[in-house]
């Protein structure tokens, strides 16, 4: 991390064990070293909207976020984090890089915060990079919705989070299931019916090229909207139409395509999805969501539809 010249150095492995618990998703280091993550459309607004504001970088982690918005002109930066083993970090490196009367270190979960907390300036922006491969996973809805109830005015990066969600017919014969292994297809089957998978929906080609060189593809054919996610951090919307029966009779294939907007920049999402079994009877593709602060994410799943 860098401000003003100075560069700023964290030895963070992701593979590491600290406080006797693994480090969570919202801290592995390839998040943070994915390029496209941050600066396809992240960065570029905070940089179109921070100048002269006042900043909250929501699960702050490193920093990175907060740090970025004072090098471009931020008038003061709120760094939230709710993980202990980074506030002992952030705590002992922020001062060395930045003038401390412009920054203020929050340690609580982003549900748990009130406008007291905010007692040097008021917020204007909220920037945050809390979403996982599967987009709703690391609770930004949970996270942003409160701080939308207490400043009215507060502008989120990103603002729009967005699934769509298809119905498709799977083929075997393709990536990413072995041709011609039956017994590992199986096994493909039962891990992508119970875990899911990401980055190789809708025809996303792979790093492998077939006897003619070309780019192979994964085919799910047939793909057929069944419903969406919508959330609008600005507004506060959360807009859930997913809730559909399906009649896997020969198998079925739900594949997730995400995509974010930051300031009016677009940005591609994961795509993720499941492999549904075969089935006479129907059943319903629908997702629950958490209200517990510390799980609070959105999730997705599949259970035989019985009529009401």
């Amino acid at each position: 991390v860098k401000l003003n010249g100075k560069i700023i150095v964290y030895h963070v492995s992701h593979s590491a064990n600290y406080g006797r618990k693994a480090i969570p998703e919202g801290m592995y280091l390839r998040m943070v070293d994915d390029p496209d993550r941050l600066n396809t459309a992240v960065k570029p607004a905070l940089k179109n909207l921070c100048f002269d504001k006042v900043v909250i970088d929501l699960g702050c982690g490193t920093g990175i976020l907060g740090l970025y918005a004072l090098e471009n002109g931020a008038k003061f930066v709120y760094f939230v984090e709710q993980d202990t083993y980074m506030i002992d970090i952030i705590e002992k490196a922020l001062p060395k890089i930045a003038d401390p009367t412009r920054f203020k270190i929050i340690h609580n979960y982003a549900q748990h915060l009130e406008e007291s907390d905010f007692d040097k300036e008021t917020p204007e922006i909220c920037v945050s990079e809390l979403w996982g491969i599967l987009l709703f996973d690391e609770g930004y809805y949970h996270c942003t919705n409160p701080l939308k109830k207490l400043f009215k005015d507060l502008v989120f990066i990103p603002e729009i989070f967005h699934l769509d969600v298809f119905e498709c017919d799977p083929n075997f014969g393709s990536l990413p299931w072995p041709e011609n292994e039956t017994h590992l297809v199986e096994h493909y089957k039962h891990l992508y019916a119970n875990i899911g998978w990401s980055n190789n929906a809708l025809g996303i080609p792979y790093n492998t090229v077939n006897d003619s060189g070309a780019a192979r593809k994964c085919e799910f054919r047939n793909p057929k909207k069944i419903g969406e996610i919508h959330y609008n951090a600005n507004t506060g919307v959360f807009n859930n139409k997913l809730s559909v029966v399906i009649h896997p009779k020969d198998g079925k294939m739900i594949n997730f395509s995400g995509k974010m907007i930051s300031d009016g920049i677009h940005q591609n999402g994961p795509d993720f999805g499941w492999y549904v079994f075969p089935s006479d009877e129907p059943v319903i593709i629908d997702t629950f969501v958490r209200k517990d602060s510390e799980d609070a994410n959105v999730y997705f799943y599949v259970k035989p539809y019985k009529k009401k």
